[in-house]
């Protein structure tokens, strides 16, 4: 199969649980800023650091050929822990930071 069609079926299926997560980050961060929360920037940081990690998590198992339904992805435990903590780690890095240099 060709990479772009590959990468197109990968994006699709990523594209459900992506999407109900950005809308559960989206209300938890609004219910904070409603209860008079002080730090919107960090707050949206991690919600879409959050979104993030599951689109990229999503997009790369089903990339590498596993799987992936909307709610379960068929992969080994010694395959898939490991991607997730590393896909986690630097999403919420990366969140962080521009969280930091945009909060100044």
């Amino acid at each position: 199969m060709k990479t772009s069609g590959r990468s197109r079926r990968a994006f699709l299926r990523a594209l459900p649980p992506t999407t109900v997560t950005a809308l559960i980050a989206v209300l938890i961060a609004g219910a904070h800023v409603v209860r008079g929360g002080r730090s919107i920037t960090v707050i949206v940081a991690v919600a879409v650091g959050l979104t993030l990690v599951v689109f990229l998590t999503y997009f790369s198992l089903s990339f590498a050929g596993y799987r992936v339904k909307a709610d379960t992805v068929d992969v080994p435990t010694r395959y898939a822990w490991p991607l997730v903590g590393g896909v986690t780690v630097v999403a919420m890095a990366t969140a962080l930071y521009l969280a930091s240099r945009f909060a100044r």
